[in-house]
């Protein structure tokens, strides 16, 4: 497995928007860099950004069950 960072926020144009980070300190930075995104349109700017950690299978088997499981639905 491994760690990843999930960091998702609501837009209140754009909806739920997601990013992702491979360890905490990036995360942390691109939430600063959400946050000053939205310093001049401060309307937009829906609910505050959450992290969450992610573990990501690394074997190919794994993490084809592991984007069925929540990766399975068409956005388009």
């Amino acid at each position: 497995m491994s760690k990843f960072y999930k960091l998702m926020w609501y837009d209140t144009r754009r909806g739920r928007l997601l990013s992702w980070a491979a360890n905490k300190k990036d995360a942390n930075i691109r939430k600063r860099e959400i946050l000053s995104e939205y310093k001049n349109k401060p309307k937009d700017y829906e609910r505050p950004v959450e992290i969450t950690e992610i573990d990501i299978p690394t074997d190919k088997g794994g993490l084809a069950r592991w984007l069925d499981r929540n990766l399975n639905k068409d956005n388009g």
